[in-house]
């Protein structure tokens, strides 16, 4: 199995190591011969040497991609029926990929197995759980809770509105589960002072939750997953510019439809004297409010702003996150930590580990030219059509009945193998806009489909007023499938009616085929690209 190529070009003395596919040959006696084609940008001849190292695999090399399969198909199914927390789940689930790996004789080391790790995504999340409870503990999200029933005047339609408002807006820079931990026990206290089933409300949030934090790039774990991995080619901004647009065409029919389904609980107008909500939940600190406002703040600016200054996302987080610890307990640092999931860090810290080991295995090769295949039945005109629809479809099928992060951990690598395919060279960022707004919608569909989903029925349960699997489905599906209608519209329209910011493909990128502004070159400059071919022989052992 030849593991990679190391390449010298003799003129610039430099090195460069890039990762070749596994290639095993037919029967263990036969050579193999191995085509290596380096492309360059311009026509002049530049003189390389090539070196490769080769492992001898066993006999199980050639059943890795199933043995990767039956992996990833028990992983998911016990995540799903949760009878293990997940985050030990993707731990196992890891480590035994790599019991597999260096069983078929491709031990990897320490230093590549930390290589897997997204860090940028780890540090992004950490930086902005900090910011995230330190904001929490001033009360403000409290406060806004109140302030949305003194708007709504008692209306109970109005209020369900403003509170699916609220909650939208919240989760596009909040984490769902913190945007839901915050605001469920305020609306429950409110219903119960009015008088009101909470379940209509609690519904609206949840499921509003989601199509809010698709909006941006911090809004949802999917899209920091995807923001992460695709750092070259899609920002924060580019992601607000493409998400929002659409988040604000679907947001309107996702909540006519709740406020249709319960058009007999949210009628009515509620009188009450708001003096005693206020005195149960002020803000608590004010002066860390204000602290936390201006942090804020500059963190979103330096997201804003990342296209001009070209720093990772992740540097702001923690920027921020360190620096409002600094303002606001400089000589205990302890007690806000404490508060930080760090079983949603290490849950991720595993899945990145356990994808990039499947993805040794060849498991993700097969997904991806599965969906190639599948793409290319199209004709050619329709293909960038069909895969967005194919993506959306499917990603939000799956997320109802799966976690949406692992899901999108394994589907990142796999609309990056249709991007980078020769024969379909799709633009990337359509595809990547289609993952997150089937990974992210998709977990209305059903309770299991989201933690926050489960975090919601946790809590109404214990006051008194169940959500079952049942009762979320009747009211979730249908509502993900409304979401995904219009959301394909949007994809649909936008990038292959209109053709607005479709981009680039990888093949493009990769092989050199853009000008500086990275768009395509003409078809004379790209056919005056040189390709220069090696051709090395590679003898594989038993």
């Amino acid at each position: 199995s030849v593991k990679c190529w190391r390449v010298r070009t003799v003129a610039a003395a430099r090195f460069a190591e890039f990762n070749v596919p596994d290639v095993v040959a037919p029967n263990d006696d036969e050579p193999l011969a191995v085509r290596l084609a380096v492309t360059t940008r311009n026509a002049t001849t530049t003189s390389l040497s090539f070196a490769a190292t080769v492992h001898a695999l066993n006999a199980g090399a050639r059943a890795q991609v199933w043995l990767a399969l039956v992996l990833l198909i028990v992983t998911y199914g016990f995540i799903v029926l949760d009878v293990v927390h997940h985050t030990l789940v993707a731990v196992v689930g890891s480590f035994v990929a790599l019991l597999l790996i260096t069983a078929i004789g491709k031990q990897p080391t320490l230093v590549t197995v930390v290589g897997h790790l997204e860090v940028g995504t780890l540090a992004l999340l950490f930086g902005m759980m900090i910011i995230v409870e330190q904001t929490s503990a001033t009360g403000l999200f409290e406060w806004a809770a109140v302030r949305a029933f003194e708007v709504s005047r008692g209306n109970v339609r109005r209020l369900t509105i403003i509170l699916c408002l609220i909650t939208g807006v919240l989760s596009a820079f909040l984490d769902n589960v913190t945007t839901i931990l915050l605001l469920v026990p305020v609306t429950i206290s409110l219903c119960k002072v009015l008088d009101l089933d909470p379940v209509p409300l609690l519904m609206g949030e949840v499921l509003l939750s989601k199509l809010g934090g698709a909006a941006t790039l911090v809004g949802d774990p999917p899209n920091i997953i995807i923001g992460s991995q695709l750092s070259a080619h899609i920002n924060f901004v580019s992601f607000i510019v493409n998400m929002t647009p659409g988040v604000l065409v679907v947001f309107v029919p996702t909540l006519l439809h709740l406020l249709f389904v319960y058009r007999a609980d949210v009628r009515g107008v509620r009188d009450l004297d708001t003096a005693d909500l206020r005195r149960n939940h002020p803000i608590k600190d004010g002066v860390l409010a204000v602290k936390c406002g201006v942090v804020g703040a500059l963190v979103l600016f330096a997201f804003f702003l990342q296209p001009v200054h070209g720093v990772d996302p992740a540097w702001a987080a923690l920027a921020g996150g360190f620096a409002l610890l600094l303002l606001s307990s400089p000589h205990d640092v302890e007690y806000p930590l404490r508060h930080i999931e760090y079983d949603s860090l290490v849950f991720f810290a595993a899945l990145f580990v356990l994808i990039e080991s499947l993805a040794e295995m060849g498991l993700i090769r097969l997904i991806g030219r599965g969906f190639v295949a599948f793409v290319l039945l199209a004709p050619a005109s329709g293909q960038l059509a069909f895969a967005l629809t194919l993506l959306l479809w499917l990603s939000a099928i799956s997320s109802a009945f799966i976690d949406n992060i692992p899901y999108t951990a394994t589907m990142v690598p796999v609309i990056m193998q249709m991007s980078r395919d020769p024969t379909l060279a799709l633009p990337i960022a359509p595809l990547a806009w289609a993952l997150a707004w089937g990974a992210d919608i998709g977990g209305n569909g059903t309770i299991v489909g989201a933690t926050d989903n489960i975090v919601v029925a946790g809590i109404s349960k214990a006051e008194g007023y169940p959500i079952t699997f049942l009762s979320h489905f009747k009211i979730g599906f249908p509502n993900m499938l409304i979401s995904c209608l219009f959301a394909n519209f949007y994809l649909l329209t936008v990038y292959v009616g209109f053709g607005i910011g479709v981009g680039y493909s990888l093949y493009e990128f990769e092989e050199g085929l853009l000008d500086e502004f990275g768009n395509p070159l003409s078809s004379a400059a790209s056919s005056a690209a040189s390709t220069m071919a090696a051709m090395a022989d590679a003898m594989t052992s038993p």
